[in-house]
């Protein structure tokens, strides 16, 4: 099963294909974030690793994200599907 949000889909034979190997593809509504799972993961990022601080550039962010993402890893607090 795969979880669509509106990007560019193949259609036709590939679709097809896909569907007799056994993967379906369902589609989300737009701006629907709730069933989006990483969308829930971002907001805890955001809030618990992220909340209060200051980066200098988009470096120092990307690494406070990548921190982030593996101190919730550690933790065991990602969410998994």
């Amino acid at each position: 099963m795969y979880g669509f949000d509106g990007g560019k889909l193949v259609k036709g034979r590939k679709r097809q294909t896909w569907e007799q190997m056994g993967l379906y593809i369902f589609f989300l509504p737009k701006y629907c974030s709730e069933m989006n799972p990483i969308e829930f993961e971002w907001q805890h990022l955001k809030k618990d690793e992220l909340s209060g601080q200051i980066f200098d550039d988009e470096l120092d962010l990307a690494y406070a994200v990548i921190d982030g993402i593996q101190a919730r890893g550690e933790k065991g607090t990602v969410q998994s599907v």
